[in-house]
């Protein structure tokens, strides 16, 4: 029930779901799933404060994976469910903060009962990420993850996007494209996170990354690749996404209705 409520985008009854599981069945999974939920609840804050106007874009997509196999494993202390937002730009953003800091400190909780599953560290850089904490995010890709699993297309997508927060020095356009010719390669590496999700971040991310900084032709450019590309592997969401992306009238790329699972 948590599982199809999450991935409906009723995230605050997904959690419900994921807590009253946890009681009898805690595990790395259940912290992960709970931790997802106030991700994804921080994450629709922060992009209706950014199309209001109260905080810079663009709008990301993140790659929130749910893990909807749990095995049960023993875990201390209790876990309370989170209260809904309040409607003012102040409270809001407060709300937002706070549950970035509650998907982190469950993200650390899964990661200390399975230190070596590689998704775990993939969602807390994306946790820091998200939450404005570029150097954070950094520090758990590379200091973490990258020190322990190496690299792959996971970790590039992650790099690419914090290069993107920290400014032009740190050359994201580049990464964002070695990335793109990594997926299409079909070179991935050995990811956590499923090839075509892999895909549809890179392409969405590159091209948002090249609207946000008045590219909008090479933009449109990146979506007519990712046309081609999804028409030849079959992969629906991408041709369904990059066809609205040709189809804009503006140069500002649309956001997405509902999250990729």
């Amino acid at each position: 029930l948590g599982v199809q409520k999450y991935i409906a985008g009723h995230y605050e009854s997904a959690q419900r779901f994921f807590v009253a599981f946890g009681r009898d069945y805690p595990s790395r999974a259940v912290h992960t799933a709970i931790a997802l939920a106030d991700l994804a609840r921080a994450i629709d804050i922060k992009n209706k404060l950014i199309d209001a106007g109260a905080l810079p874009g663009p709008r990301w997509w993140y790659p929130l994976v749910l893990d909807a196999e749990p095995v049960a494993t023993a875990l201390p202390g209790t876990i309370t469910a989170k209260r809904g937002v309040d409607l003012s730009v102040q409270r809001e953003r407060e709300r937002m903060g706070q549950l970035f800091e509650h998907a982190v400190e469950s993200l650390e909780k899964a990661i200390r009962l399975e230190p070596r599953h590689r998704a775990s560290h993939v969602l807390l850089a994306v946790a820091y990420l998200a939450a404005g904490n570029a150097p954070m995010a950094q520090g758990v890709l590379h200091g973490k993850y990258v020190a322990k699993f190496g690299t792959d297309a996971a970790s590039d997508l992650i790099a690419s996007m914090i290069a993107a927060a920290n400014g032009a020095d740190a050359h994201p356009e580049k990464l964002f494209a070695a990335l793109l010719q990594r997926v299409d390669t079909g070179t991935l590496g050995d990811t956590p996170l499923p090839e075509r999700l892999l895909r549809f971040g890179a392409y969405f991310n590159y091209a948002t990354y090249l609207r946000a900084h008045g590219q909008g032709a090479k933009a449109q450019q990146v979506w007519d690749r990712a046309a081609e590309r999804a028409q030849v592997s079959g992969e629906s969401l991408l041709f369904r996404a990059a066809l609205t992306q040709l189809n804009a009238t503006t140069q500002r790329a649309r956001p997405l209705e509902y999250a990729p699972q």
